[in-house]
């Protein structure tokens, strides 16, 4: 049999969406955190026309883009669409086997050096300063990821993050905490004293403790405790490691120990002062 696709562009309404999404009966399980970041790109005016196309079958049938259509229909926006019809109904079996474009790409493409590092400072920054940080061992929650676009948008609107990454990658051969939870800190600490924030890194920098009880010294051991792990540290746990060595570096007090919990649960990220 002959298969002649066929291509067009077209506006996508949510009832269009509807429409189309009741084509939708072979398709796999959608998938409800990539719909959430579709759709706030779709709301907030950063979703873009790309030649990523939403497929249809010789037999009507929705092949490809379901998340997409239901995105629209969450976002309640309208936007342009790629569409290809009267694909062979087998063709479905090798849909989506490319590579998907990651954030750190994105921030390549923008003209951004040290992508991969960047990406990781960027969601870090986001999710603390968003409150999505909820105890020490937070872990990242797929649905409030950055898009690709929310990442290019949140560099444009911190620019310093950029230095400040390139910085702390320095400090990460001594202090081999995840890039973001550095990053973050960092900038959190410059805004509450810069002269502070430049003595508290250079000693880890230069490997600097008092001994016993000094936090530098406490958060450095413990630093090199984690990288030797079989687990990664979560961001929110270098966060907490971070904070508490500042605290009480700050405070003049004796650092001898991490706990990250007790029996009532895993302790919060203390409030940097």
């Amino acid at each position: 049999m002959s298969i002649n696709p066929t291509f067009s562009s077209e506006t996508i309404t949510p009832s269009i969406a509807e429409q189309y999404l009741s084509k939708n009966t072979r398709n796999r399980n959608k998938k409800p955190q990539a719909i959430q970041r579709y759709a706030r790109d779709m709301a907030a005016g950063r979703w873009q026309m790309t030649g990523e196309a939403i497929k249809f079958d010789t037999n009507g049938d929705l092949c490809d883009g379901q998340n997409r259509l239901y995105a629209v229909v969450e976002s309640g926006a309208t936007v342009q669409m790629a569409v290809i019809r009267e694909l062979a109904p087998e063709s479905m079996s090798v849909m989506d086997i490319v590579v998907p474009r990651s954030g750190a790409d994105s921030l390549k493409l923008a003209g951004y050096t040290n992508a991969t590092s960047l990406q990781a400072a960027i969601n870090a920054h986001s999710a603390y300063h968003g409150g999505r940080f909820k105890h020490c061992m937070t872990a990242p929650d797929s649905s409030e990821r950055l898009t690709n676009a929310e990442i290019v948008s949140y560099i444009e609107q911190h620019p310093h993050l950029v230095d400040l990454t390139t910085v702390c990658n320095t400090i990460r051969k001594r202090l081999p905490l995840p890039i973001g939870s550095l990053v973050t800190a960092y900038d959190t600490f410059l805004r509450i004293d810069v002269n502070a924030t430049d003595d508290f890194f250079t000693r880890i920098q230069d490997m600097v403790s008092s001994g016993k009880g000094d936090p530098i010294g406490t958060l450095i051991q413990k630093g090199m405790m984690e990288r030797g792990g079989r687990t990664r540290t979560e961001v929110s746990t270098g966060l907490y490691y971070l904070f508490r060595a500042w605290n009480a570096y700050r405070d003049n007090t004796q650092l001898t120990a991490f706990r990250l919990g007790s029996r009532g649960g895993w302790f919060p990220i203390p409030e940097p002062h």
